[in-house]
């Protein structure tokens, strides 16, 4: 209906020496249609900055639970690390009169680091 009446108007608006003439209805509807597509336009817009507003909020929870992994990540690497490492299993072993004594770093722990950086 509105291609129609816009085609309508284009084809018997008069001409004038510089200037054209047309019924007041159709002026009036083309300005209602226009001031129409101009609220169209601002909702469109609106939305389009809600939308970006969103997607800067969900990067920013992104990023904040990457960086909570990556901490973590590094917490748990460290204490694998540690028991990783073959020197940490080396022992002593120290004999006395009456006893016989074994240290070595892993002993020691029994699993602390572990429980630790699980626990954070």
């Amino acid at each position: 209906m509105d291609k129609e009446r816009l085609e309508d108007i284009k084809e018997n608006s008069l001409f004038g020496i510089g200037h054209r003439t047309m019924t007041k209805e159709n002026f009036n509807w083309i300005v209602s249609t226009v001031e129409e597509q101009q609220k169209e336009i601002e909702m469109y817009k609106n939305l389009v900055a809600k939308g970006t507003e969103r997607r800067v909020e969900d990067n920013k929870e992104w990023f904040g639970a990457q960086s909570v992994l990556v901490e973590e990540n590094a917490r748990l690497r460290k204490a694998l690390e540690f028991y990783a490492d073959g020197n940490n299993y080396e022992f002593e072993t120290i004999v006395s009169d009456c006893d016989i004594e074994v240290e070595s770093k892993i002993l020691e722990d029994t699993g602390e680091k572990a429980r630790q950086a699980l626990k954070e």
